[in-house]
């Protein structure tokens, strides 16, 4: 089927005339036969019998008009499939860091930041174009080629500058923004573990809640559920994820968590919120009532004051598992002991265990190391560390810093 007028000599089909190129033609129809609107629908009337034609890939979605070309165009964009194995120009670094500074002075202009957004918000009004766009995307990633292909070009740009990157885009601000964007959408992440364990404890709480955002200057925070009438958050915590299964040689991951965990913990002490923790493997089937569900968690803060710890401080020449040194650059590995040290610290100073000879409030310090700053052959890897408990702490001599 004809969807296009051909640049050369032809004969009008409205009235017979004849015109040297499709500029003519189109010339001929504004002045002789306005009624009929255009080329557009000279070709809908003339050609394709009034249906506007359909995308070549099969989705089925109307084509437009290319108002350049005088035509319909074969593909909905994003849908031709030939156009993602077009080769792509290979720009220096040079010309990469010059396209990047151009594009960041034209969004550092708060007007043309405004009227971008309000395009995109009229863009996305027309449920049409919504669908259309969704539809796109949606083709484009069922491609298995393309998604191998983007995988891999996203693993090889990481790697080659992973730290320099995590500077630039993982700053505090950026952590900021994410963490409202997650709140005012209440975006989180659920396990099925944490999803049963609700159901379960909603037998004996018919008010409890899946979720409860709290908003800190330090930090927002949304816990695994909240009873409302006790006011009591509490979080169901993986044995994997938050380092219970072990008592040394973590990953990054799960040394992140527990920094996260610890962070939590001290936010509770210092705004006098009710918190509980729960092991992911904990038998709930036998709890009957509140203080049932008290008894069952391994960390209790009521109203700021901690009557179950769960805290421990490990030793930081094994806290990192050997294998992630080899992962990471000595500078990230040191700033994450250093971030688990200094958080450690402060929380330490902030609950201020008990001497049992002088009876006095005294801060617990933790000895600052920093293994990469060692030989390797001086850092020590031992699966069958001790965990060091607080209650403990006091009494284990630690290293003059």
């Amino acid at each position: 089927m004809k969807t296009c007028v051909e640049d050369i000599e032809q004969i009008c089909l409205e009235c017979g005339r004849i015109c040297c190129n499709r500029r003519s033609l189109g010339n001929h129809l504004a002045r002789s036969h306005k009624s009929l609107g255009g080329l557009k629908e000279y070709v809908l009337k003339h050609f394709t019998n009034g249906e506007i034609p359909k995308c070549k890939c099969g989705c089925g979605n109307n084509i437009k008009w290319n108002t350049n070309l005088y035509k319909f165009n074969d593909y909905i964009s994003g849908h031709n499939p030939a156009g993602f194995k077009v080769k792509q120009p290979n720009f220096t670094k040079e010309q990469r860091a010059k396209m990047a500074e151009s594009q960041r002075k034209l969004y550092e202009d708060p007007e043309r930041r405004k009227r971008m957004s309000e395009t995109v918000k009229k863009s996305y009004q027309d449920p049409k174009k919504k669908e259309n766009l969704v539809n796109a995307l949606n083709k484009s990633w069922d491609n298995d080629e393309r998604r191998k292909k983007h995988s891999e070009t996203q693993k090889k740009v990481w790697e080659e500058n992973y730290e320099e990157r995590c500077k630039k885009v993982f700053t505090e601000e950026f952590g900021r923004k994410i963490s409202k964007a997650n709140m005012d959408r209440n975006i989180k992440r659920v396990s099925k573990k944490e999803l049963i364990a609700i159901s379960i404890l909603k037998n004996i709480f018919p008010d409890i809640k899946n979720d409860k955002w709290l908003n800190f200057r330090e930090k927002r925070w949304c816990s695994d559920a909240w009873l409302p009438k006790e006011n009591l958050l509490i979080e169901f915590d993986g044995l994997y994820w938050h380092g219970l299964n072990k008592n040394s040689n973590f990953n990054v991951s799960q040394i992140n968590n527990m920094i996260n965990d610890i962070h939590k913990n001290k936010l509770a002490i210092q705004y006098k919120l009710s918190l509980i923790r729960i092991k992911e493997n904990t038998d709930l089937s036998n709890i009957k009532s509140y203080d049932d569900l008290i008894n069952i968690a391994y960390h209790v803060v009521t109203n700021g004051k901690v009557l179950k710890e769960c805290s421990p401080i490990y030793q930081l020449e094994t806290l990192i598992a050997k294998s992630e040194l080899n992962r990471y650059s000595n500078d990230y590995i040191t700033n994450i002991i250093l971030n688990y040290e200094t958080l450690i610290n402060e929380y330490r100073t902030l609950t201020k265990q008990e001497d049992d000879t002088t009876n006095q409030l005294i801060p617990i310090e933790v000895t600052s190391i920093k293994p990469m700053s060692l030989p390797s052959s001086l850092i020590f890897y031992d699966e069958n560390l001790s965990q060091l408990p607080l209650d403990n702490l006091t009494k284990i001599p630690l290293p003059i810093k």
